[in-house]
């Protein structure tokens, strides 16, 4: 039984339905249909892709939550139906979930259950990381689908990203004055070591890109790119 089902949330009332049997390329496919078993090979391809190893742990960790979160095991019985109740999960979370090291062997039930009597401004996990989840879980399909299990072709994970309301550079905070400041202390402008100790303070200053580009960006508020395109006279 899924988590949300178990939980008696209003959008889980009904059971997903059941899945269809698997096209017969499907059925004699070579590769392990086992949702797990596609988690470590598309974690192998990334990492000869040399994808650090922090971003393949964090893919992981989102692709155990899609399989607790939903129930499903094997890749041939996945519908869409089961990416709408992974985000609806999403959303339900507490924004600190696992974040604690009491939480860390919590089950996903568990942490629902709890995250009910708090306020709701501590539920629901941001925008931009349910959009980042279904990202990883789109890069998952295609793996699967690229294998041969064309079903994955169907399931639409773009239909289920949150709309943004504002444009990305209005999301992003201002610099204060204080801001300002704080970053022209560095050793770069105030005199550094030279070539690899040019973060610690010295008595030596290199009037380069690094040292120009800031200045010019805070003074004229230009695009980076716009600003190391300019001749240096």
């Amino acid at each position: 039984m899924k988590i949300a089902e178990q939980l008696g949330s209003p959008q889980f009332e009904h059971p997903a339905p059941a899945a269809a049997p698997p096209a017969n390329d499907e059925a004699t496919n070579v590769y392990d249909p086992a949702w797990s078993a596609l988690n470590e090979r598309f974690s192998a391809l990334k990492a000869r892709q040399k994808v650090s190893d922090q971003t393949i742990a964090q893919m992981s960790n989102v692709f155990q939550l899609f399989a607790e979160a939903t129930g499903v095991s094997d890749i041939r019985n996945l519908r869409q139906t089961h990416v709408a109740q992974f985000v609806d999960v999403l959303r339900m979370l507490p924004k600190t979930y696992r974040k604690s090291p009491k939480d860390k062997d919590k089950s996903l039930r568990q942490i629902l259950e709890e995250a009910k009597a708090k306020p709701a401004g501590e539920i629901g996990l941001s925008d931009a990381t349910i959009h980042r989840n279904l990202n990883y879980i789109g890069q998952l399909l295609t793996k699967g689908a690229s294998e041969g299990y064309q079903s994955l072709t169907l399931i639409d994970t773009s239909s289920l990203r949150p709309r943004k309301t504002q444009r990305d550079r209005d999301g992003r905070e201002a610099y204060s004055e204080a801001d300002v400041q704080a970053i022209f202390r560095h050793p770069v402008w105030q005199g550094s070591g030279q070539r690899k100790s040019w973060d610690q303070p010295g008595d030596f200053i290199e009037q380069n890109g690094l040292y120009w580009l800031p200045l010019i960006a805070a003074l004229t508020g230009a695009r980076r790119a716009e600003i190391a395109g300019l001749m240096p006279d």
